[in-house]
Order: C-alpha cells, then sequence, then structure tokens
C-alpha cells in the first residue's frame, strides 16, 4: 500500500511538472532509462517528499517502465488492432503480485475464445470476465460489450453452483442449435405439405431454448416462412 501511495504522488507530480518520463531525456534508445537524468531526478523528488532516494528511483522507473510499455500496446493497438488488457487474476494465480497482468487480443473475439486462453496460460478450470463490474457473456465478443485498448478486467472463479449453471446453459444452447439444424434438414425436405402438428421435431423456441405456444395458423406461417428461407439459401448455394 505505501508503494502505491508512493507511486501515486510521484504521478501527480509528474504531471504538474509536465514531466514525460517515456521521452528524451528520460528514456533513451531501445527504451533504456536515461541513468543520469532519472538519478537527479530521484534525488529531487527524495528531497521534496522526504523518502529514500532509492525508493523513489525505483518508483520513478515503475513508472517509466509501464509509460513505455503503453505506448508500445498503443502503437500495436494503431498498426495490428491488437488490444492489450490488464488482467486482475485471482491471488493464488498471480506469479508475482507486485506486477500487473497483461495479455494481447483481438476484440473481435468471443469472450469464450478469451476465456479458454486464460485458463490455459494461468491454469484456471472455470472462470468469468468482469469488466466495469458487468459480466462478460461468452457467446459475445469483446468489442460488443466494451472491451477496449487497456480496458482492465477482472478474473473470478466459479463456484461448483456457477460452473454446473453455466454448463447447462451451454448445453441447452447446443441442443437448441441441433433443433434447428434438424427442422431446417426437414423443412428442406418437405413439399409444401408440412404439418406442423404432426412433425414433433419442430418447435419455435425464445432465444434460450425454451418452447413457446403459438397457435397451429401462426406457427403453420412461421415454418412456411422457414421453408422458403431454406430454399432461398439453397439456391444460392448457402
Amino acid at each position: 500500500m505505501a508503494e502505491q501511495n508512493l507511486v501515486a504522488k510521484l504521478k501527480n507530480q509528474l504531471k504538474q511538472e509536465k514531466i514525460l518520463l517515456w521521452n528524451p531525456p528520460y528514456t533513451e534508445d531501445l527504451n533504456q532509462p536515461g541513468q543520469q537524468h532519472m538519478q537527479e531526478l530521484a534525488r529531487r523528488y527524495a528531497s521534496l517528499l522526504g523518502l529514500q532516494t532509492a525508493d523513489v528511483g525505483s518508483a520513478l522507473e515503475s513508472i517509466r517502465v509501464q509509460a513505455v510499455n503503453r505506448g508500445k500496446g498503443n502503437k500495436r493497438f494503431r498498426d495490428m488492432k491488437m488490444a492489450t488488457l490488464e488482467l486482475l487474476l485471482p491471488r493464488e494465480s498471480r506469479k508475482d503480485p507486485k506486477t500487473k497482468t497483461h495479455l494481447e487480443t483481438k476484440l473481435d473475439v468471443l469472450v469464450q475464445e478469451l476465456m479458454d486462453r486464460i485458463g490455459e496460460e494461468f491454469g484456471l478450470k472455470s472462470i468469468k470476465l468482469i469488466l466495469n463490474g458487468k459480466t462478460l457473456i461468452s457467446d459475445q465478443s469483446l468489442e460488443e460489450q466494451g472491451v477496449k485498448n487497456h480496458s482492465k478486467m477482472m478474473v473470478l472463479k466459479l463456484s461448483d453452483g456457477e460452473w454446473k449453471a453455466a454448463t447447462d446453459e451451454k448445453q441447452n444452447q447446443q441442443e437448441s442449435i441441433q433443433r434447428t439444424q434438424k427442422g431446417f434438414q426437414i423443412l428442406s425436405e418437405q413439399d409444401g405439405s408440412y404439418d406442423p402438428d404432426t412433425t414433433p421435431f419442430l418447435e419455435i423456441a425464445d432465444q434460450k431454448g425454451n418452447p413457446l405456444k403459438v397457435p397451429h395458423s401462426e406457427k403453420k406461417v412461421c415454418c412456411l416462412d422457414l421453408q422458403r428461407l431454406r430454399s432461398q439459401m439453397a439456391a444460392l448455394g448457402v
């Protein structure tokens, strides 16, 4: 906590003096520190804050490295659309509690892909991602849910109950997709004389896969529309 307070004070002082540590003379070629100027700055700030020069120097270098890395991340995002995310991992998964964990990713990938990658890299079996207090939806992209370059997200392990609920939901979604595919297959084989009451494979459901009670006439119209759509897709080679 004391180190965090020191970093906050130093950042405030740097901002007041409009000192940019990622630029010369504080950062030289190959992103190496400008030793002389960094040491002079450390001595001056140590005197100002009444602290040890070594502690101030270490904190200033940490700020400088973080700024340099952020600049690199901005460039990669501009050039390659690769976003840099900061992950707040569970305590037992952090290699070094004092070091921030970053991960590069495209923002158009599904949240589930990112969770699979995080789980593999950090040995986490079942997790959820939290951004600004909101749990990210696994089958939507990062970009759709407001994730941006340099976003900070929390990685939480699921409890047994949450893991079972997530597994059941995924299974229900897969079964719903399979029913839909089966329905399209049946429709593609019909000649237009389809009767929804005598074809139990087909049912109209909401987005969660729960069957909806639909009147016979409306169900028939809906299914015939699906049949026409399937025929059009087949004609287009889709």
